[in-house]
């Protein structure tokens, strides 16, 4: 039923999205540093 949906999306999302922002990070590890090094030269 929809409680057991919910169980289960509950269970799959928290997963899916820890992995997306996973890759992401390491993905976009260069431009994450280049905004922190400009935010630290503004400072």
């Amino acid at each position: 039923g929809i409680g057991k949906s919910a169980i289960d999306i509950g269970d799959i999302l928290p997963l899916y999205f820890g992995l997306w922002t996973n890759s992401d990070m390491k993905s976009n590890k260069e431009i994450i540093q280049l905004y922190l090094n400009s935010d630290w030269k503004k400072l």
